[in-house]
């Protein structure tokens, strides 16, 4: 393994309280009326932690990244279709689509807010026994502190449905709630605190299993009420994202964005600008909180979106390149794109999405399926890309725009999720 030792000013130091801490003083600390809020502690040297699922196989690691060393690996029951991070980065969700399972793995490293303080703590990752059965989990879209996973289920019978998961809840084995679908669809929602913006398909479409519209809910309890179907058509529609101010989803035609700001959340079409080719569309998008624009993609070409201003611009990135992965980084200052020769770019977003660097970060990138995954590091400058071909994880500066580590390992890496928690100060207790 190669490494760049990290500096001081990148590193990000957690702490915890010490396992031994008597009973009460975690009392007098932790919610009792002490006016002595500071707690005797074990500092945590912790940069997170990165599960990592292997090419063909059902086992998932997790590795410590500041030693670059696995402490734990588990076998899962099927071999993992996509791998994510929970909303708040303790858990890796893997979805094994083809066989109509979710499993959850503790990656052992979380926070808590006690009010006056901020609470750390660090154990073993653990193989949850909590999963999710329903048909054929697919789009996993995480908003905040609360994430949407929709169910397409399936042609024989099984309805689609959404199940919107948080931290506590995987914590808890529970779902925050569940939407059910009235027959099956290759869907996607958007959940943005007790709303949930949920596709529908009219029993009607039998030539194709793509949606034609957007609904609005309202969480109940553990379960959603209906409050709008919206008359604005999307057909054919595919992809979808959330900002600080609006929700997208792609549509044959363009891209139907729903103003959370305006009184009854109203949708409007932003159609597609003709350097959309008519054999094309906006089939995925991506959105930041810290950023006004969607950024829309048909295909390898990439879209500035900004519904406030009515902006719908073709990006440049890159002439003829064509997109592996992608996404924004930690703060938003970033939107990375992976080119098919193991270049990443990074864009601006502040800038029109110009590009500010590009650097090869695969030597020798993949022709084919799987491609690489690129993971954020929660409140970090630093990003990792999976190097299936060279069996290595690829470390990256955003701020420095260079390679800073590449970690050998002795399998293929398939998909990635980072694991951990944002830094909260010098003083987490």
């Amino acid at each position: 393994m190669q490494s760049r030792p990290y500096s001081p000013a990148t590193r990000h130091r957690y702490s915890a309280l010490a396992l031994a801490l008597g009973a009460a003083l975690l009392t007098a600390g932790c919610g009792g009326s002490s006016t002595d809020k500071r707690h005797d502690h074990t500092p945590i040297d912790s940069t997170g932690r990165l599960a990592i699922t292997e090419v063909s196989a059902s086992t998932l690691r997790v590795m410590e990244l500041g030693n670059a060393q696995v402490i734990s690996s588990f076998t899962l029951p099927h071999t993992p279709t996509a791998l994510n991070s929970s909303p708040d980065g303790r858990y890796a969700i893997a979805i094994q689509r083809n066989n109509d399972l979710v499993s959850f793995v503790d990656g052992g490293l979380w926070t808590e807010d006690h009010g006056d303080h901020m609470h750390d703590y660090e154990e073993s990752p653990q193989h949850l026994n909590f999963t999710l059965t329903s048909h054929r989990p697919t789009h996993f879209q995480s908003y905040g502190h609360r994430a949407a996973l929709f169910f397409d289920g399936s042609a024989e019978g099984a309805s689609a449905r959404v199940q919107v998961l948080s931290d506590g809840g995987i914590g808890n084995n529970q779902v925050v709630a569940t939407l059910e679908r009235d027959n099956s669809m290759h869907g996607a929602a958007q959940v943005v605190g007790e709303l949930l913006f949920a596709t529908y398909r009219d029993a009607s479409i039998t030539d194709t299993t793509l949606p034609a519209a957007v609904e609005r809910h309202r969480q109940t309890g553990n379960g959603y009420t209906f409050e709008e179907r919206y008359a604005e058509p999307c057909e054919r529609l595919h992809g979808s994202a959330s900002n600080a101010g609006f929700t997208a989803f792609g549509c044959v035609d363009g891209v139907l964005v729903i103003n959370r700001g305006a009184d009854g959340y109203p949708a409007s079409k932003m159609l597609n600008p003709a350097t959309v080719p008519e054999n094309a569309r906006i089939g995925t998008l991506a959105g930041h909180p810290a950023v006004a624009s969607f950024v829309g993609i048909a295909g390898s070409r990439l879209y500035d979106i900004d519904p406030a201003s009515n902006r719908f611009e073709l990006i440049a990135w890159k002439e003829d390149g064509i997109r592996r992965a992608h996404g924004f980084d930690a703060h938003g200052e970033n939107f990375l794109v992976l080119d098919n020769d193991g270049v990443l770019h990074l864009l601006d977003p502040a800038n029109d999405f110009t590009t500010r660097a590009s650097l090869t970060v695969l030597p020798n990138p993949p022709a084919e399926a799987p491609w690489p995954v690129i993971t954020v590091a929660k409140g970090s400058d630093r990003v990792f890309i999976n190097d299936r071909m060279g069996n290595a994880i690829v470390e990256v500066d955003l701020e420095e725009a260079e390679v800073v580590r590449r970690i050998e390992l002795d399998f293929s890496p398939a998909g990635i999720a980072w694991l951990g928690f944002e830094p909260h100060g010098d003083h987490h207790h």
